[in-house]
Formats: C-alpha cells, sequence, structure tokens
C-alpha cells in the first residue's frame, strides 16, 4: 500500500514536471514570436520613415547645391553656363533618383500628397532653369 501510495505521489510530481515543462516551452515559443514581430516592425519603420528621412535630406542638399549654381551662373553673367548646365544636370539626375526611392517607401495620404506637390515644383524649377541657362 505504501509502495503505490508512493508511485500515486512520484507520478502526480512528474505529471506536474511535465505540465511545467510544457507551460516553460509554450512561454518560449510565444516569446519568440513576438520579438519577430517586433523586429519586424523595427525594421519597417526604419526602412519606411528613418530612410526616407534622410533621402528627402538629400533632395534639400541637393536643391541648395543647384540653388547656389544658379546664382554663381547669374553673378558671373553665364560665362560658364555648359559647366553650370552640366553640374545642375548631375544633381537633378540625383534628385531624380532619391525620389524614385522614396516612392517605393510606404507612404501615408498626406506624404503622397506633398510627394506629388514636390514633383510639380521640381518640373517648374526645371523649366525655369533651362530658360536662365
Amino acid at each position: 500500500m505504501k509502495f503505490a501510495f508512493s508511485l500515486k505521489n512520484k507520478l502526480k510530481i512528474a505529471f506536474l514536471l511535465f505540465c511545467i515543462m510544457c507551460c516553460t516551452l509554450l512561454i518560449r515559443f510565444l516569446e519568440d514570436k513576438s520579438v519577430n514581430k517586433i523586429n519586424e516592425s523595427f525594421i519597417s519603420m526604419y526602412n519606411d520613415r528613418l530612410v526616407p528621412a534622410t533621402d528627402l535630406y538629400f533632395v534639400a542638399e541637393n536643391l541648395y547645391h543647384k540653388n547656389t549654381i544658379l546664382q554663381d551662373a547669374l553673378v558671373n553673367n553665364e560665362s560658364q553656363s555648359l559647366n553650370s548646365q552640366l553640374q545642375i544636370k548631375k544633381h537633378n539626375q540625383k534628385i531624380d533618383s532619391v525620389i524614385n526611392k522614396y516612392e517605393l517607401t510606404l507612404l501615408v495620404k498626406q506624404e503622397k500628397a506633398f510627394l506629388k506637390d514636390l514633383k510639380i515644383a521640381l518640373n517648374i524649377q526645371g523649366q525655369l532653369e533651362s530658360k536662365m541657362l
């Protein structure tokens, strides 16, 4: 009788330890799944928010350089017109490539509207540049 009681207690303890082990494995699996979701969220935020923000900075930087080139060309009475045109063309290509890259990211409705306005403004600016030089 004592042997049966001891075996019954050992089985209860073994079953309890087995349940604890299963719960531990289940919790570990769910935590790994949550960590993977968080990792994907950070990667998405990096690719769709932080990288495009730096891209817009590069667009502004190229626009500044174009402005400097135009001012120098106007001050020098367009003596280096061909050189200025080549430099402006180079900056326009950089801006176009950055904007094309920016379009591939996930954009909200307001960002799409701003991007459309930016493209229109850049087209108008390009027409004015060609008239000036």
